[in-house]
């Protein structure tokens, strides 16, 4: 989260586009016991905040590592089903903008996430993959936002390394 927090915030100050409020990254969570039998998937979600309004990228990781923390921390102890009933409440502002956009009905409705972030667990043989989705007409130059993540994934190693 902290390297793709870190290529956001690089990006959207390269186009001076950089809110004061952090954005905030929605985040599955694999809700599944470890003892269950069969098919399906079983995924409930948080929202984590990703720190962009910290410049420092390692009080951005503490920050964002902070954040997820007290996300698990609201989950901890909840069965699966609440845990998916909880998610569903989460994105219940997002599913109300769309269907205000569908209806054209006046006022606004608040943004309560602003990106997605999954992972699987890695690194993988001794490569960490990160892949890019997005939508062509929101987001025309998709590249420039994997480059500067490049770019955050090599200040946040400099930064890590000067502790050791």
């Amino acid at each position: 989260m902290a390297i793709c927090a870190g290529g956001l915030r690089r990006w959207l100050d390269d186009l001076d586009a950089l809110p004061e409020r952090p954005l905030i990254a929605f985040i599955p969570v694999n809700v599944r016991p470890p003892e269950s039998e069969g098919g399906g998937n079983a995924v409930g979600a948080t929202l984590v905040s990703l720190a962009t309004d910290i410049e420092d990228p390692l009080e951005r990781l503490s920050a964002i590592t902070a954040s997820s923390r007290a996300a698990k921390a609201r989950m901890r102890g909840m069965s699966a089903d609440a845990v998916m009933a909880y998610s569903a409440l989460l994105l219940a502002p997002a599913g109300l903008r769309v269907a205000k956009a569908m209806s054209g009905l006046p006022g606004p409705v608040p943004h309560t996430l602003n990106v997605c972030i999954s992972n699987v667990p890695g690194p993988y043989a001794g490569w960490l993959g990160l892949g890019f989705i997005g939508d062509r007409e929101a987001l025309p130059h998709l590249q420039q936002v994997a480059v500067r993540t490049g770019d955050a994934l090599e200040e946040l190693e400099a930064a890590v390394a000067g502790l050791c």
